[in-house]
């Protein structure tokens, strides 16, 4: 944590940067200067899970494995390295998952998935993937 504080205060000229603690939860926020880049928040729980919002996709109640991985994380985000998939039927347009992809400095990806539960199984054969790609939040 005390590496993701110091890292925040350097990125603080390109992004609005909002940090919080209290007895269970440290958060932070980034909301990016620009349109077209990827707001996130990651919230860190004392139970050793952590909440993630990331572009327009929430993951919650996800185990800590490594605390290592939220730096990258957060750096790949504000790199804009960050691209959600949607993947949606050519035929009726449902959306059948969405697919949240980071890639990380070190070459390793971060995924996180989100299922319609209300799409019927097996997924059909007309399935198409919508990417969305998110530009940096600053150009060095």
């Amino acid at each position: 944590i005390a590496a993701v504080e110091e890292w925040a205060k350097r990125i603080g000229p390109y992004a609005q940067v909002e940090r919080s603690a209290d007895g269970t939860n440290w958060r932070i926020r980034l909301v990016p200067p620009v349109d077209n880049a990827c707001p996130c928040e990651l919230i860190l729980r004392r139970d050793q899970r952590f909440d993630l919002a990331i572009g327009e996709e929430t993951y919650e109640d996800l185990p800590i494995g490594s605390l290592a991985v939220f730096l990258p994380l957060l750096q790949a985000v504000v790199a804009g390295n960050v691209i959600t998939r949607h993947w949606v039927s050519s035929t009726t347009g449902l959306e059948y998952n969405v697919e949240t992809v980071v890639s990380l400095p070190d070459g390793t990806t971060w995924c996180g998935e989100r299922r319609n539960l209300s799409a019927p199984e097996p997924v059909e054969l007309n399935v198409e993937c919508k990417p969305r790609h998110y530009v940096p939040y600053y150009r060095p």
